[in-house]
């Protein structure tokens, strides 16, 4: 994810309106906040008590309200992420950083090809993404399936084609897929009182399940490229 640059120990970023967490909305000395006070205290009032839909209805409410933030679409939001932990990317006319990325979040991951047919994973890094140089495994081998966090796939799971989201990318671990219908999987994750549990794959098992990504369209039809050809 890219940052604005606000000073030396904070980035900013701007978030849609509806995609607001009660933890984005809540003010906290550890993790975000809203960059406007005032409108963090108004969407405070606006959406006590609320959670899942509830809160998606309370913040078009919001919007719609006649107030000084009709209308509103996006919302700045702000953390700490101290200049020692972050890569800077790029220069504006007053010479200071364009945007900024966490110095150890990943970009993207990868399953390449070896010439001996071997399958080997590889997760690329964000700093390693933005120097413009791909480091193959080999200088041989082949890319076959490339997949971001957030992106939507597919897999072959009890003789059937399921669809899951990418909830993490893990170096040690591979990738964390949630069911594409549930949400607040990273809360209900950490809620110990919660059954629910992401599908951790590796890449043996990604292989094995024909991993593929897929999109979904503007009116909600699924556009499956079908199983990797390896």
């Amino acid at each position: 994810m890219a940052y604005g640059v606000v000073d030396d120990l904070t980035v900013g970023s701007r978030t849609p309106l509806l995609s607001l967490k009660p933890g984005d909305i809540e003010p906290t000395t550890k993790g975000k906040n809203i960059r406007d006070p005032q409108l963090q205290n108004a969407l405070c009032v606006a959406t006590k008590g609320k959670d899942g839909k509830d809160l998606e209805q309370a913040l078009r409410a919001f919007s719609e309200k006649d107030s000084p933030y009709q209308g509103l679409r996006r919302v700045r939001l702000i953390e700490t992420l101290q200049k020692s932990a972050r890569v800077e990317i790029g220069e504006t006319e007053k010479g200071k950083p364009l945007k900024a990325y966490m110095g150890d979040s990943n970009y993207c991951s990868e399953l390449w090809k070896l010439p001996n047919g071997k399958i080997e994973p590889k997760v690329v890094t964000t700093y390693e993404a933005h120097t413009g140089i791909e480091r193959r495994p080999h200088p041989a081998a082949k890319r076959i399936l490339r997949i971001f966090k957030k992106d939507m796939v597919a897999i072959e799971r009890e003789n059937k084609t399921k669809i899951y989201f990418v909830q993490k990318l893990d170096r040690a671990n591979g990738l964390f897929l949630a069911p594409h219908k549930d949400a607040n999987c990273d809360a209900r994750y950490r809620d110990k009182t919660d059954p629910f549990k992401f599908l951790q794959m590796g890449s043996g098992t990604l292989v094995k399940s024909k991993i593929r990504r897929v999109v979904v369209d503007e009116i909600g039809c699924i556009r499956d490229p079908g199983p990797l050809k390896i």
